[in-house]
């Protein structure tokens, strides 16, 4: 609960569970700071279309609801996966961005996305 207290200013949850563990870890307040630090920073290079991971998963809406994806053909690499999420950032509906351990590179979109009009740049490698 202790924890819990310190961290209630962190508004990311993945930041906040991370807050929560590190200072029941080394109860150090220091900790609650960095990650208020941490979550700051974030919240600035999302704000210039700096792609951050989130975390482990599918892509789900708020009601845990998978969101509707666009799925290249054959880019399997994280590096290029965050590229073709990069060259999308300005396509209204574009979300983020998914990769399956194993799988293809998909592309997050809000479901009112007209893929023939949106303007979506090719993938480094194969197609959409």
């Amino acid at each position: 609960a202790e924890a819990q207290t310190q961290c209630s200013d962190i508004r990311d949850l993945i930041m906040w569970q991370a807050c929560v563990i590190d200072y029941c870890l080394q109860r150090n307040t220091a900790v609650v700071r960095d990650m208020a630090a941490a979550e700051g920073l974030q919240e600035k290079l999302v704000a210039r279309g700096v792609v951050v991971a989130i975390g482990h998963g599918r892509c789900v809406d708020e009601s845990g609801r998978r969101f509707r994806v666009l799925r290249t053909e054959s880019v399997r690499h994280f590096a290029e996966c965050m590229r073709c999420l990069r060259e999308s950032v300005n396509v209204t509906g574009v979300l983020g961005a998914q990769l399956q351990v194993g799988g293809a590179c998909e592309l997050a979109v809000d479901p009112a996305l007209n893929f023939e009009t949106a303007g979506l740049k090719a993938p480094p490698v194969g197609k959409w």
